[in-house]
């Protein structure tokens, strides 16, 4: 077993495509309702973590809602990355970046 962490791991995304990682889902509404990932995650925010040399738009560090199905989920197990949250995105399938929350 490795003992990396998924913070480790430095990427740097080609062309316009940005490397983020998604917030994590509630399990259960404010109501008490559980809720399959797939039922409750129509679209997602998550934080960009590195921008790709031709990225315009977005910068590291910013908060963004992309679909769920956006991007390709990185499966790294050597660096604890198993889990779906972490994505490389193009820039162009971004729906939109978060100003307030």
């Amino acid at each position: 077993m490795s003992d990396k962490k998924p913070e480790d791991l430095v990427l740097e995304p080609r062309e316009r495509n940005v490397y983020l990682r998604l917030d994590e889902i509630p399990e259960k509404t404010a109501g008490g309702i559980f809720m399959s990932q797939e039922q409750s995650t129509p679209s997602r925010i998550g934080t960009i973590l590195a921008c790709g040399p031709e990225a315009k738009i977005y910068v590291a560090g910013d908060r963004v809602l992309i679909s769920s199905i956006s991007g390709e989920p990185l499966y790294l197990w050597q660096y604890g990355i198993s889990d779906g949250k972490w994505r490389v995105v193009h820039e162009t399938n971004i729906l939109g970046k978060v100003l307030q929350e």
